[in-house]
C-alpha cells in the first residue's frame, strides 16, 4: 500500500472549519492565526533539541529516521523564514537578503496582508487555546517515536494546504474590496501556477515511504495521521470564537 496525497485526502474531511468564517471577532481570530504562523518555524526547528540530547546522553549514534525528519524540518523552517525564496531567486550572492526578516518571513507577509484587510497593524495573539495547541504541537514534533513524529509533520503540511486555501477563499469572499492575488502570504503558499505548499506536501509524503516502510508501520502512521489532522482542525474551529483580551 502506497501512501500518497490521493490516499491521505481520502482519510480526511472534504470541508474545513475555515470554509465559513461568518464571525464577528475577525481581528481576534486572525491574531490567533498569525500567532501560529509566527510560532511554527521556531517549534519545528526546536523540536530536534530534546531528541538530540536523548541520543547524546545515551551515547548513541543518530539514526536515519531522525536524520530524515530533521532535514525535512530544517527545510520547512528555512522556507517559512524566507531562505528558500531568496536562494532560488538570488542564489548565494544574495544570501545576505535573509537579514531582511520584515520582508521575507512568512508571518510578516501575513501581517502585511492583515494590514491590507483591517487598515491597522494586527499583532500575534497567543490565547490560552493557541498556547495549548502550540505546546502540544511541539510535543508531537519532538516525539521519540519516528512514526508519530512523521505523522505530525505530514498532517501539519497536508492540513496547512487545505487550511490556507480555505481561509484565502473565505477572506476574499468576506472582504470584496480585496484583490485576492495581492494577499502575499496566501498567494505564495497556495496561489499561482507553481504554489509552494504543494511541494511541502509532496516532500513530507515521500518521507513516509522511508520511515513507515512496512505494513505495520504504515497502519500506525495512518492512525496517527488521522488523529493529528483532527487535532489541527479542532484548533481552527476553536479560534473562530477567540477574542483579544
Amino acid at each position: 500500500m502506497k501512501i500518497d496525497h490521493h490516499f491521505l485526502t481520502s482519510l480526511i474531511p472534504s470541508n474545513h472549519p475555515f470554509d465559513s468564517i461568518n464571525i464577528e471577532n475577525m481581528k481576534g481570530f486572525m491574531a490567533n492565526y498569525l500567532a501560529m504562523s509566527q510560532a511554527f518555524p521556531y517549534l519545528q526547528a526546536g523540536s530536534q533539541k530534546d531528541l538530540f540530547f536523548n541520543y547524546m546522553n545515551d551515547n548513541k549514534p543518530i539514526d536515519k529516521d531522525l536524520e530524515i525528519t530533521s532535514v525535512v524540518g530544517n527545510f520547512l523552517s528555512w522556507d517559512e523564514t524566507g531562505g528558500l525564496f531568496i536562494t532560488l531567486r538570488k542564489k548565494m550572492a544574495g544570501i545576505s537578503e535573509i537579514l531582511k526578516t520584515e520582508k521575507y518571513f512568512h508571518s510578516n507577509n501575513l501581517q502585511d496582508d492583515l494590514y491590507m484587510i483591517f487598515g491597522q497593524n494586527i499583532s500575534p495573539y497567543y490565547s490560552e487555546t493557541t498556547k495549548k495547541y502550540l505546546n502540544k504541537l511541539y510535543e508531537k514534533l519532538s516525539d521519540n517515536d519516528s512514526i508519530k513524529r512523521c505523522a505530525t509533520m505530514v498532517s501539519f503540511e497536508v492540513h496547512a494546504n487545505n487550511m490556507i486555501t480555505s481561509l484565502w477563499d473565505s477572506l476574499a469572499n468576506r472582504y470584496n474590496f480585496l484583490i485576492k492575488n495581492e494577499l502575499k502570504y496566501f498567494y505564495n503558499h497556495v496561489g499561482g501556477e507553481d504554489p509552494a505548499e504543494q511541494y511541502h506536501v509532496k516532500m513530507t509524503e515521500e518521507m513516509i515511504e522511508l520511515i513507515a516502510n512496512n505494513e505495520e508501520k504504515r497502519s500506525l502512521f495512518i492512525k496517527y495521521f488521522t488523529e493529528n489532522y483532527k487535532f489541527h482542525t479542532e484548533w481552527c474551529e476553536a479560534i473562530k470564537n477567540e477574542s483579544i483580551h
